[in-house]
C-alpha cells in the first residue's frame, strides 16, 4: 500500500471515531440524585434569616438572581471572559530554530488532534473549503501534517501555529482540553499572570509561593502518627472522636499543648528564608462556633476566648505578620462534614462516596450554620486588623473541597450565601472558593455571579488514582516518575481554562507523591505493589534529580496562575523521621533532600524531562538547566512570559509568506541541540503512529464508557501520550478512581 493511501485510510478510520464519539452517550452522562436533596425551600427559608445581598430573592422558596431573567450585561459584578476572547496559540517554545526538539511531542500530537470535531477543521474567515490532518490549507505550503517535520523550520513553525488555532477554533464547546495540544499550546485571554493584578500584589510581588500548615488545628492521622494511639484500640480517628473520648482517657491537654508548642515564631522565620511569601492555614468550625452563640462541643476549643490576644490562631496569624508572611485563612472543616474527610475533624463511616457531604450541603441547619460561621471568621479578621493591627489575612476561603458528588448550584449557592455574610463585615475582603474539583463547570456557575474580587482553589494531587500510582518493578516506578513528570506540564490547559472561563485560580494544595504510601493517608488503600521500594529511591541520584524535576514543573504551571500552596509544612517527628514517603509531603523535608530549590527557578516546563527511565546509568538532573531569559537563580525572579502576537512572517529566503504566524518566528529560549530525524524516513513514523492510532479507536470508545463521560479529546490525547511512555496514564485532579460509570474519589484529600 502507498503511503499517502495508508494515510487516508488511517485518517478515514480517525474520523469515523471521532464522528462516533460527538455524540452524548446516555449512561455518562446520567446519575441518579442524590438520596437526601430537600425542597428549596429549605435553602430559602435559610436567605430570609441571612444577610444576603440585594442580587439575591426568594421566589416560591428558591434562590434567584434579580435580574436572571433579564441579566444587564456589564451590571454584574464578576466577570468570566466570554469564550469568544479566549485564543488558542502556539507556545513560543516551539520557533524554527527549537521545532526539531519537540518533533516526539509533535508526533504524538496527531493520534488525538487529527480526530477532534470529526477529523475536520476549518478556516475563519471561512473560504469555502474544509481541512483535515492529510489536507492542509495550500497557503500553509505544507500538504499534510506528516510532511511538517521535513519542511523548512520557519514554514513547519507558522504551519504548527496555524493548525492548533485552525482546530481549537473549529471546536463549538471550548472546555479544559481544547487548547490541549500535548503542552504545545496554551490558551490566552487577557488573564495572563493573574498574580500581578490582585488587590494583594504590593505585599508579595510574586506569585503566592505558600505552605499549608496541616495538622495543627485540624487534625489528621497521616500527619500526626504520634501524637495519639489512633484506630480501633482507642476509637480515635479524627478530631471529633479525639475530642469525644480524650476526657475519659485523660489526654484532653495533649491537645492544648499541641496548639501551643507544635509551631513556633522560628518555623515561620524558616518558612521565609525558603523564599515563601503566604500560609494557608485550616481551621476547624468550632474555633469560631461560641462568638455565634453555636455549641462547638464535642470539639474541644482553646481556653482563651477568641478575641484574646493570645488565641492559639491569632499567635500563628502574628508569628506569619512578622516573618512577612499573608496568610489565606481556610474553612476546612464545616459543620456536619462537608466531605467526610478526616481533614474536615469529622470522618463519615458510610462506605458509598456518592453520599459523603450531604448532610452539610442538603441539611438547613447545616448549611445556616455554616454561614454564621463565616460571619465569625470575618468579624474575627476584622478584630485582627482594628485591634491587633494584623493585616497580613489576604484572602478566605469559604470552605475546603466541599465534596465532588454533591450538587454544584447548590454549592455555588451556599457560595451566594457566604460571600453575602462575610461582605456585610468586610466589604473587600478577596473570597476563595473551591472548585470541588469540578473546574470545568464553573465557567456557567459564575457567569453572572454578583461578587466581585472572588478567586478559585483547586487541588492536584499524582498520587491516589491507580493508573497514576500503580507500578510493581523498579523500572516502572521510574517510568511512572516520567510520566508524571509530563503530565504536571500538561496540566497547564486545564488550569489556563480555569482562570479565564471562572476566575483567577490558585493550586491550593499538591505535593511531590506519585504512590500513597504515607500510612493512613488513604482509607481505600490497595496494595499493586507500588510502595514496596520506596526506600530504595533516597538512595539513588536518579530519583533526586527527577524528583526535582517534577517540583518544578508543577510549581511552574502553577505560578502562571495565582500560584501555589504545598501541602504540608512539616509532618510530626515521628512521621518525619520514620516514613519513606514523608519527604514527598514534608516541605522542609524536600528542601533539605534537595527536591525543592527555594530559588524557584521558571520555565521548567520549556524542556521535557530526559527520557531516561531504562537507563541504569543516574543522568543529569533533568530540571537543573537554566533558562537564557530568565533571572539568576539567586534573585528568584520568575521572568514574564513572552506572548506568542500576530507579526509578518517571511521564509527563510526572505520571501514573503501568505501565512498567518500565531508565534514568534525566532525566538531562541535554548534547549537540547536539534537532533533531526531523516525527512525521507519522519513521515512514515508520523503515519505508523496514526495507524496504530485509528486501530485503538475502538478502546477508546469502550474507555469513554468508564471514564463519567470525560471529554474524548482529553483521553485521546493522553492515551497518546501514554503509548510513547508505554505504561498508560490519566490525568485527573484530586483522587479519582475510574469504576463503573463514574469518577469515584478515593484516599484522604488534605
Amino acid at each position: 500500500m502507498s503511503p499517502g493511501l495508508y494515510f487516508s485510510v488511517c485518517l478515514v478510520a480517525i474520523s469515523l471515531i471521532a464522528g462516533v464519539t460527538g455524540f452524548s452517550w446516555p449512561w455518562s452522562s446520567t446519575r441518579d440524585p442524590p438520596k437526601a436533596t430537600p425542597p428549596h425551600a429549605q435553602i430559602g427559608s435559610i436567605i430570609k434569616s441571612s444577610s444576603v445581598s440585594h442580587h439575591t430573592k426568594l421566589v416560591d422558596g428558591t434562590i434567584m438572581m434579580e435580574w436572571r431573567s433579564k441579566p444587564p450585561r456589564g451590571a454584574y459584578a464578576h466577570r468570566t471572559v466570554d469564550p469568544s476572547n479566549m485564543i488558542c496559540r502556539l507556545d513560543p517554545k516551539v520557533t524554527a530554530s527549537t521545532i526539531l526538539d519537540f518533533q516526539t511531542e509533535i508526533g504524538e500530537l496527531w493520534g488525538g488532534a487529527c480526530g477532534r470535531n470529526r477529523g475536520v477543521f476549518i478556516l475563519e474567515p471561512a473560504d469555502g473549503k474544509t481541512y483535515d490532518c492529510g489536507n492542509l490549507p495550500e497557503s500553509w505550503g505544507i500538504p499534510n501534517v506528516g510532511s511538517l517535520l521535513s519542511a523548512q523550520p520557519a514554514k513547519a513553525v507558522t504551519a504548527l501555529a496555524n493548525y492548533i488555532s485552525a482546530v481549537y477554533n473549529s471546536t463549538v464547546v471550548k472546555g479544559p482540553s481544547a487548547c490541549d495540544f500535548n503542552a504545545l499550546a496554551y490558551l490566552t485571554c487577557g488573564r495572563e499572570e493573574p498574580w500581578r493584578t490582585v488587590p494583594w500584589y504590593n505585599k508579595i510581588k510574586n506569585p503566592i509561593r505558600a505552605v499549608n500548615i496541616g495538622g495543627l488545628f485540624v487534625l489528621e492521622q497521616w500527619i500526626l502518627p504520634g501524637f495519639v494511639t489512633w484506630g480501633e484500640e482507642t476509637g480515635i480517628w479524627d478530631q471529633y472522636t479525639f475530642s469525644s473520648e480524650c476526657k475519659k482517657m485523660g489526654i484532653c491537654d495533649q491537645l492544648k499543648q499541641h496548639w501551643e508548642t507544635w509551631y513556633s515564631a522560628d518555623d515561620f522565620l524558616q518558612m521565609k528564608k525558603f523564599g515563601l511569601n503566604t500560609i494557608r492555614l485550616p481551621v476547624g468550625y468550632w474555633y469560631f462556633a461560641e462568638r455565634v452563640g453555636l455549641n462547638p462541643a464535642p470539639y474541644l476549643v482553646p481556653d482563651q476566648d477568641l478575641f484574646d490576644a493570645h488565641h492559639p490562631i491569632t499567635n500563628v496569624i502574628r508569628w506569619a505578620d512578622e516573618a512577612g508572611l499573608q496568610v489565606i485563612l481556610d474553612l476546612h472543616g464545616a459543620p456536619y462534614s462537608q466531605n467526610g474527610l478526616d481533614n474536615s475533624g469529622r470522618m463519615t463511616d458510610d462506605p458509598n462516596v456518592h453520599n459523603w457531604g450531604e448532610t452539610w450541603l442538603y441539611d438547613e441547619t447545616a448549611i445556616s450554620e455554616t454561614v454564621q460561621i463565616l460571619s465569625s471568621m470575618a468579624l474575627y479578621i476584622k478584630f485582627l486588623s482594628e485591634e491587633q493591627h494584623l493585616d497580613n489575612v489576604m484572602m478566605l476561603e469559604l470552605v475546603n473541597e466541599p465534596w465532588v458528588f454533591l450538587d454544584m448550584g447548590m454549592v455555588r449557592d451556599f457560595y451566594i450565601l457566604a460571600i453575602s455574610s462575610v461582605r456585610a463585615v468586610l466589604p473587600d475582603m478577596p473570597i476563595l472558593l473551591h472548585d470541588s474539583f469540578h473546574g470545568d463547570m464553573w465557567a456557567m456557575m459564575l457567569k453572572y455571579f454578583p461578587f466581585d474580587n472572588v478567586y478559585m482553589d483547586t487541588h492536584i494531587y499524582h498520587g491516589f488514582n491507580p493508573s497514576d500510582i500503580a507500578s510493581d518493578s523498579y523500572q516502572a516506578d521510574k517510568q511512572k516518575m516520567y510520566v508524571h513528570e509530563r503530565m504536571s506540564c500538561a496540566m497547564t490547559s486545564m488550569l489556563r481554562y480555569e482562570t479565564c472561563s471562572a476566575a483567577p485560580t490558585i493550586t491550593g494544595e499538591f505535593s511531590l507523591a506519585i504512590d500513597n504510601c504515607m500510612n493512613a493517608i488513604d482509607r481505600k488503600f490497595q496494595d499493586y505493589g507500588q510502595c514496596d521500594r520506596i526506600a530504595r529511591r533516597s538512595t539513588d541520584p536518579w530519583w533526586k534529580d527527577h524528583i526535582r524535576s517534577f517540583a518544578h514543573r508543577q510549581m511552574d504551571v502553577y505560578e502562571r496562575e495565582l500560584g501555589w500552596s504545598f501541602w504540608t509544612y512539616k509532618l510530626d517527628k515521628h512521621a518525619e523521621t520514620t516514613a519513606e514517603s514523608a519527604p514527598l509531603w514534608s516541605f522542609r523535608l524536600a528542601v533539605k533532600e534537595g527536591y525543592i530549590d527555594t530559588s524557584y527557578p521558571p520555565h521548567a516546563c520549556r524542556y521535557d524531562p530526559v527520557a531516561d527511565w531504562q537507563d541504569k546509568a543516574p543522568t543529569a538532573a533533568p530540571a537543573s538547566k537554566p533558562a537564557p531569559d530568565s533571572a539568576p537563580a539567586d534573585e528568584g525572579v520568575v521572568s514574564k512570559p513572552k506572548l506568542a502576537r500576530e507579526q509578518d512572517v517571511k521564509t527563510e529566503t526572505g520571501e514573503d509568506a501568505d501565512l498567518v504566524l500565531l508565534a514568534p518566528p525566532e525566538e531562541t529560549p535554548g534547549g537540547r541541540a536539534p537532533q533531526r530525524m531523516s525527512a525521507s524516513t519522519y513521515p512514515g513514523w508520523v503515519l505508523t503512529f496514526i495507524g496504530v492510532a485509528a486501530l485503538i479507536g475502538a478502546g477508546v470508545l469502550l474507555a469513554h464508557r468508564y471514564t463519567g463521560g470525560r471529554p474524548l479529546s482529553v483521553l485521546t490525547t493522553q492515551l497518546s501520550s501514554a503509548m510513547q511512555a508505554v505504561l498508560p496514564s490519566s490525568v485527573h485532579r484530586g483522587q479519582y478512581e475510574t469504576v463503573g460509570d463514574s469518577s469515584m474519589p478515593v484516599g484522604t484529600q488534605c
